[in-house]
């Protein structure tokens, strides 16, 4: 049954952040005697037309690949879920570090790779989250940026260090007839490109 989209959303994104949960709890609870049960798919959720989730926006903007993704739901869960929290702490041996760690990503999640954890690569070069203090890069604290966090929330905010240099505009609202699918595709390919041509070119040997 297609939802209305906000409410789609959120079940998508909780949805997501239950299947990371699960994948925690496989790394916990063999050693605690108990036998983790698999969330439903989040994908089955029904947007309305055209529409998709914040998530999946967010991870085609950006170009995630299905690692980036699951860190940034990772972080997300965070902030989203004690159990996750409490779970980090757990695998991080500590219940004090309850937050995630590349670390913790490299050890339960699939098709891993290292260059999502460059300066370079979309998490960090666009600070879609954040590496905190610590002793080296793979135990250090992540944390999902709040603007990042609100969006995949389906409540996207004005950055507040933005306050003072720019100013919203407020625009009447464009009739939909103004602005055909065709359209909206064209400008999504130029926000894409424009993404593209600021990233560096790989270097060559």
């Amino acid at each position: 049954m297609v939802v209305h989209w906000h409410k789609a959303n959120q079940q998508y994104l909780m949805g997501a952040i239950d299947q990371i949960r699960y994948l925690l709890q496989q790394h916990v609870e063999p050693f605690e005697g108990m036998r983790p049960v698999r969330p439903p798919d989040p994908t089955e959720i029904i947007f309305p037309e055209q529409e998709c989730s914040a998530a999946d926006a967010l991870s085609h903007i950006f170009r995630l690949s299905s690692f980036e993704r699951d860190i940034l739901l990772l972080c997300a869960g965070v902030e989203l879920s004690r159990p996750i929290a409490d779970l980090c702490g757990k695998l991080n041996g500590n219940p004090m570090q309850s937050y995630a760690t590349f670390s913790l990503a490299l050890a339960i999640f699939p098709e891993i790779h290292w260059n999502a954890l460059t300066p370079e690569a979309p998490l960090r070069r666009w600070r879609l989250i954040e590496v905190g203090g610590g002793t080296a890069l793979t135990i250090s604290p992540l944390r999902i940026d709040e603007q990042i966090l609100h969006y995949l929330m389906g409540t996207p905010q004005l950055d507040n260090r933005l306050n003072g240099v720019v100013l919203p505009v407020h625009a009447a609202p464009i009739p939909r007839q103004y602005l055909p699918p065709s359209y909206q595709t064209v400008v999504q390919d130029i926000i894409e490109t424009s993404i593209l041509a600021s990233a560096p070119s790989p270097s060559t040997p």
